[in-house]
């Protein structure tokens, strides 16, 4: 990996071991064509916010005291996908969760509606900013739908390949090959343990390479101590810029906001907790609602930030249900779309990510030196105002065109993997 990238790998996962399919199942009176339809009703909005949210909140405020890294948009494209295989009440429980109503909803609209974030992603991976993948690895003993795999490809573009789970040994070299050869990256090791008798495993891979607008001068990366907590402290490299920036106080929250030009769509929000009231800004911050709700100026900040590489794992089978997703996770699960071949169901659900934060940027800071004196001659009175991360912080990537949170990260310890 070249230095100076910020590059964001994210692994979803989901291994199931078996699945049982029920009798009853959802007909609808329609052939399913999602790609080629647009939604009943165009006055019913569906609300894919309070899923997001609830994913958010519950992730960045469970183990508060980790770091974490994950993607929200890709998270919910994974499950829309997997409600292709669902159906009874499997479907309606995780349609019901991702925002639809199926007494306003049909089925076939939650593709059409999840559209717009799987084009946001392919075009933000035609941009360089970032590579997204999808694979499927079927377990080669099993009936597959042919549909299945023909309207998850034409609609998600996911990777296909038939595997032999009981070799696990060469079943988990082979995952690993083909992810790595295909999302181009030498270093991805997705697979630990492997039950022999998946039926399924689904990996959503997003390698992001996007970089700093204005890059931080590296000349002035210098280290300094990274208090973890009122215990713990750490040396780590600290980034230091000065530039134009968003700034904004949320004083009810006890926090301060700033935010930068990432892209031309896509901003990066840097949210420091004040002493003491870090778990209280995870409990009680709504990014989007808060965004607007406090006044934002722009100002000339002195930013230091420390350069880190995290890693957090997520065992979605623990975290589904507490976002109300019960029933795919259950014996009961019905995935009657996927294969008519009846036997107990048990799923497990991972997600992996890394984020590397360093100096480069698309603009060296010297290149910004005569704007930056013109700032400073028209503010001679107002020296920048300094912050430093110094303490444990909130990182979010938001693409404005989607209005919605690419990458959410909580950093507590810049030294931790």
């Amino acid at each position: 990996m070249s230095p100076g990238k910020m590059p964001l790998v994210l692994i979803l996962g989901a291994l199931i071991s078996s699945i049982t399919c029920e009798s009853q199942s959802i007909k609808w009176d329609e052939p399913h064509h999602p790609w080629r339809r647009t939604p009943r009703s165009q006055d019913v909005k569906v609300d894919h916010e309070v899923f997001a949210q609830k994913l958010v909140k519950t992730l960045i405020v469970e183990n508060p005291n980790e770091n974490v890294i994950f993607s929200p948009m890709s998270i919910s494209t994974s499950l829309a996908m997997m409600s292709e295989g669902t159906s009874s009440w499997t479907l309606v429980n995780l349609l019901q969760v991702l925002g639809f109503h199926l007494s306003e909803h049909e089925a076939r609209d939650v593709h059409h509606s999840f559209m717009v974030f799987i084009q946001r992603l392919h075009q933000l991976e035609r941009e360089a900013i970032l590579r997204h993948k999808d694979f499927l690895f079927i377990n080669h003993h099993r009936r597959i739908h042919q549909k299945f795999l023909e309207e998850i490809w034409k609609i998600y573009k996911v990777e296909v390949q038939m595997i032999n789970f009981r070799d696990k040994e060469t079943a988990k070299k082979e995952i690993d090959h083909t992810v790595a050869q295909k999302a181009q990256d030498r270093h991805c090791e997705l697979i630990t343990m492997l039950d022999p008798e998946t039926f399924l495993l689904l990996v959503n891979y997003i390698s992001m390479k996007g970089i700093w607008q204005v890059a931080f001068d590296s000349r002035l990366t210098h280290q300094e101590t990274f208090f973890v907590n009122e215990h713990q402290k750490v040396q780590v490299d600290m980034m230091r810029k000065t530039e134009q920036m968003l700034y904004s106080r949320w004083d009810d929250l006890h926090a301060t906001v700033v935010e930068l030009t990432y892209t031309e769509d896509l901003a990066v929000v840097l949210v420091l907790p004040d002493d003491g009231h870090f778990h209280s800004v995870l409990r009680k911050m709504d990014l989007r609602t808060d965004r607007t709700r406090y006044a934002k100026d722009m100002r000339m900040v002195e930013l230091i930030l420390p350069k880190f590489n995290i890693f957090s794992k997520i065992d979605l089978k623990k975290v589904l249900p507490k976002l109300g997703i019960r029933d795919m996770v259950t014996t009961e699960a019905n995935f009657s779309g996927i294969t008519e071949e009846v036997f107990p169901a048990i799923i497990e659900a991972m997600h992996q990510a890394r984020m590397e934060v360093n100096e480069k940027g698309m603009r060296m800071a010297t290149d910004c030196a005569m704007d930056m004196a013109e700032d400073r001659l028209l503010h001679q009175s107002a020296e920048p105002l300094r912050l430093k991360f110094n303490k444990p912080f909130l990182m979010f990537v938001v693409d404005n065109k989607t209005q919605t949170e690419l990458v959410v990260a909580r950093v507590v310890n810049p030294r931790a993997e």
